[in-house]
């Protein structure tokens, strides 16, 4: 169990294999290429559920990937799910990597039931769960504005927010 702050790993991968893992998981053992945010370390294998009703992901073999988690399993392997960014490295665009970056120094709470508040001016609250969007801020990030506090940028949109 991890206990403390823990920031969770952005990665750049390549399914390598596929495989069976019990009767409700599969297992994508991973070629890490590039680590974009969270502890340097190695990870060799993502897992999911095995269904999308159990908002599992299905992934292709040979693909690269962008890859975001917020589960670390007790082996070492990170967890996905749906909730999860991840796409074909080739579909990210370029934009939304370095507006990420711009981002290091910000956090990103998951807001699960109103009310919620960010405890700091370093935070953006993530309400996709509750107001039912999700997916369609795909090309959002939280990024440090010059003021030193976090906010919402999305590409092409006039203002932060």
């Amino acid at each position: 169990m991890l206990t403390g702050f823990f920031v969770f790993p952005v990665i750049k991968a390549k399914v390598v294999e596929i495989t069976a893992a019990g009767e409700f998981d599969i297992n994508y053992d991973i070629e890490q290429t590039k680590i974009l945010k969270g502890p340097i370390r190695y990870y060799d294998t993502i897992s999911t559920a095995a269904s999308s009703a159990a908002c599992g992901l299905t992934l292709t073999k040979g693909v690269e990937y962008f890859i975001t988690a917020d589960k670390l399993e007790p082996d070492g392997s990170l967890y996905v799910s749906s909730c999860n960014y991840v796409v074909p490295w080739k579909n990210s665009h370029d934009i939304l990597v370095e507006r990420y970056r711009m981002g290091c120094d910000c956090k990103i709470t998951r807001c699960l039931a109103v009310p919620c508040r960010a405890s700091g001016t370093n935070e953006c609250l993530w309400t996709d769960l509750l107001t039912g969007n999700l997916g369609n801020d795909e090309q959002c990030a939280c990024i440090k504005k010059s003021d030193g506090s976090c906010a919402w940028y999305q590409e092409g949109a006039s203002k932060l927010y």
